[in-house]
């Protein structure tokens, strides 16, 4: 059975349940518990007991070593996945792992692919249930709003030139754009809303933690994210960069975020955000960490446009080696067609891949345009390292090493038996 990075391809059981077990992690140890030096958050026994992967690594071992004769022959020829784990690890690092950090990353795929703890198996069950809530609801929500978008051909234009307005109801601030639909009916159509606070911290902390140098730049597709804009500032993220099309969300947010955020450095450029990363791209300028909640044009765009391969394909140039993109798949999970694009054309690595879980206050109003009310938050590193003859040479290096551990541990196990 084929597998991607969330379990088997080929799943066919039917279920209605769909909880991601990284939801689970999260309840369990806490948001935020544990960070490694990429910024990726981890839930896992660490959290407890911190010498955890150390053990884990020695007694497997142990267990091999009585078994057959040479640990790292069965590493390199009967675990592909483990020779596989150690180079994304070393690209995402830029350096050598430890064996207890490749320990830490086996576990945490696993958790990404839905695996439990102590049992590497998938959840079948769950993951089909998750094939089926992605498909599903994406259809959906296609054909609700299908009569809700300008013709394509009139989309970009309608969307720029479209009225601008923020409404409280019921405590909830959202802000429209108002647009003339194909039979040239007008549709509000919101850009933000405060509901999704919590994706947007969380967006927000990735961010931040990808900006290590003070003068570290972000760029922003969108001021309709002006909560985001707002977070990051209070973050001490300064520097932001904004593409945002409609000149009235321009005046409307911009001009708050400027009055009530005097240092803040907002440049905000106005146009069709692929055109101005693109322009950005041409001029060598580079970002710490891109943020893209980019509104759909058409309806065939709902929940897609940022997320397609053009998009990040493009974010993937403007980012610095290091660097953090995170965006709005409108899922419980990273979207599997993401995650094709991710790993199958721009080859990213498994380890440079990681995602939370939040929560947003479902209403009548969110129902129209989410499933349940959990929301995943992508977070992708591109990696330090991408140099092929660097990253084999490197690998080497970690083999020769651990052979040169795995020694030790061995011989420690010998005298400790001839001494009993």
């Amino acid at each position: 059975m084929k597998e991607s990075l969330f379990g088997p391809e080929n799943i066919t059981i039917k279920s209605r349940e769909h909880r991601p077990l990284m939801l689970d992690r999260q309840e369990r140890y806490g948001k935020g518990y544990v960070a490694d030096e990429r910024g990726f958050l981890n839930f896992d026994p660490s959290c407890e007991d911190k010498n955890y992967f150390k053990n884990k690594w020695q007694k497997e071992i142990s267990n091999v070593a009585k078994r057959m004769n040479g640990y790292i022959s069965i590493l390199k020829d009967n675990t592909p996945e483990y020779s596989q784990t150690v180079s994304g690890l070393i690209q995402s690092l830029g350096r050598i792992p430890e064996p207890e950090e490749v320990e830490r990353e086996i576990y945490r795929q696993n958790i990404l692919r839905q695996a439990y703890q102590d049992e590497i198996s998938i959840d079948a069950e769950r993951m089909a249930a998750y094939r089926e809530s992605e498909k599903n609801p994406q259809e959906e929500v296609i054909k609700k709003r299908a009569g809700d978008f300008p013709a394509p051909e009139k989309a970009l234009k309608a969307f720029r030139d479209g009225r601008v307005r923020i409404v409280t109801e019921q405590g909830v601030t959202r802000l429209y754009i108002t647009v003339p639909n194909k039979e040239g009916k007008e549709v509000d159509h919101p850009v933000m809303t405060d509901e999704e606070t919590q994706w947007v911290n969380d967006s927000a902390e990735m961010i931040k933690r990808s900006v290590k140098d003070p003068n570290g730049k972000v760029f922003i597709a969108g001021l309709g994210l002006g909560l985001l804009n707002e977070k990051l500032d209070r973050l001490g993220v300064k520097n932001q960069v904004v593409a945002e099309l409609n000149p009235g969300v321009i005046e409307l947010v911009g001009s708050h975020l400027k009055r009530e955020h005097t240092d803040l450095n907002l440049d905000i450029r106005q146009g069709d955000f692929k055109q101005v990363l693109k322009d950005a791209v041409a001029k060598g300028e580079r970002f710490d960490a891109i943020s893209i909640d980019a509104f759909p044009n058409t309806a065939e765009e709902v929940n897609r446009d940022a997320s397609n391969d053009d998009v990040l394909s493009l974010a993937w140039q403007a980012l610095k080696p290091g660097g953090k993109l995170t965006f709005y798949p409108d899922s419980r999970y990273i979207p599997q067609r993401i995650l094709n694009v991710l790993t199958k054309r721009l080859h990213i690595p498994e380890s440079a891949i990681h995602y939370t879980v939040s929560k947003f206050n479902v209403s009548d109003f969110t129902k129209r345009y989410h499933y349940g009310n959990l929301m995943s938050v992508p977070e992708i590193q591109k990696p330090v390292l991408n140099d092929a003859d660097t990253l084999k040479e490197m690998k080497e290096e970690y083999f020769k090493k651990l052979e040169e551990k795995v020694k030790i541990i061995l011989d420690q196990e010998i005298k400790f038996k001839k001494a009993a």
